[in-house]
């Protein structure tokens, strides 16, 4: 019985990490967020904090706080130095790659003053 529970909790384990696969989205030059175009599209992406210098998790989630949107919202964990971005695709399952990084840059481009704070860093 033992060895059942044991094969079964590994299946569940690879198959949970199948389904939580995400992949990484940049800020560019010139302010854009860019989702990695490289994989298929997924509902869940990852942005590296590191050019950011957070100095505490409150200051992370005020500065990103005006970037969540009706179909996206970004999560940020200074402590693993990472903003977790989720797509909420089952509300858009017709939009491509190329619709999601045109509404992150609607977004971004909503709000100035952080465009202008990505492109000066």
């Amino acid at each position: 019985m033992k060895k059942y529970f044991l094969l079964f909790y590994l299946v569940a384990a690879f198959a949970l990490e199948g389904l939580s696969q995400s992949y990484e989205a940049i800020f560019t030059a010139n302010g854009s967020l860019v989702l990695d175009d490289t994989h298929p599209l997924t509902d869940h992406y990852e942005l590296s904090t590191e050019a950011f210098n957070f100095e505490s998790q409150q200051e992370a989630l005020s500065y990103f706080r005006n970037l969540n949107a009706e179909f996206i919202a970004m999560r940020p964990i200074v402590e693993n130095g990472v903003v977790h971005i989720y797509l909420q695709r089952k509300q858009k399952p017709e939009w491509t790659m190329e619709d999601w990084n045109a509404y992150t840059n609607e977004i971004l481009n909503a709000n100035q003053a952080l465009k202008s704070k990505l492109i000066d860093e």
